[in-house]
């Protein structure tokens, strides 16, 4: 439905009616109306967009980022992998969730601010894991073999590589979109992300948990939405795992 909201009969997301504010589900508001009358199902529908495009993004930066510097320090190791992996290592010490507010509230409030803060906080997980990776694949026979044959480096690495341990940050990848949907929403919860009146999971959430005594429908539709989001998202990592990895394959046979 967020794909293709604008094809749906619905009402406008910024616009509401005071008259009509906080009304419980109803013909005309299947999901009722928020504290400025605004129908809630719209909002969510939008506010779903905005969630996924921003983990999508985020998700996708720090993914590449950490993708190459994984493959550069497995592969070279020596001092370009002490260098990267003590930087990683300090970063991984620190939730990453708080070095996304750290960051969101150092540079201020947006779009752009929250997903750089996405893409810092989950690099470091992705270097680490490539880099693992990449220390036993590169002692492998086809990899010393395209060694040997005076592949250059940035060859074997995209060629050799890079596909043959596609299955892990694809996993990955996954898992982290449902880490990023929480993120954002985290950080729209408090009001540190998606400013009003653009809405956004989070800050719909946040807005509406003053009148959760009188109208609870206003956090617990978009929560519901969040819960299965991320459930999702983290469902579909595990059954890529499962059915990617050759280890798995090999233990099931």
């Amino acid at each position: 439905m967020s794909l293709i909201a604008d094809l749906l009969p619905l009402s406008n997301p910024l616009v509401g009616d005071l008259s009509k504010t906080l009304r419980p589900p109803e013909p005309n508001h299947v999901l009722g109306t928020d504290e400025l009358g605004r129908d809630l199902l719209s909002r969510i529908v939008y506010g779903t967009r905005v969630s996924l495009t921003i983990a999508f993004i985020g998700a996708t930066l720090g993914c590449v980022i950490g993708v190459m510097l994984g493959l550069i320090s497995g592969y070279f190791g020596g001092v370009t992998d002490f260098m990267v992996m003590r930087v990683v290592d300090a970063l991984l010490s620190i939730p990453s969730i708080l070095i996304a507010i750290a960051l969101v509230a150092l540079t201020g409030p947006g779009v752009i601010n929250m997903i750089v803060a996405l893409a810092v906080g989950l690099t470091p997980t992705y270097v680490r894991l490539v880099r693992g990776v990449v220390m036993q694949t590169k002692n492998l026979e086809f990899v010393i073999a395209a060694r040997l044959l005076g592949l250059s480096s940035v060859r074997i690495l995209t060629k050799h590589i890079l596909p043959n341990i596609s299955y892990v940050i694809v996993a990955q990848y996954t898992l982290d979109l449902g880490v990023s949907i929480l993120f954002a929403a985290g950080l729209g919860f408090l009001g540190l992300g998606v400013q009003p009146p653009t809405p956004e999971l989070g800050s719909i959430i946040g807005s509406g948990k003053a009148y959760m005594s009188i109208a609870p429908h206003v956090i617990i539709y978009p929560g519901i939405v969040l819960a299965v989001l991320v459930a999702g998202f983290n469902l579909l990592g595990n059954a890529l795992r499962d059915v990617l990895d050759p280890t798995s394959k090999v233990m099931y046979e």
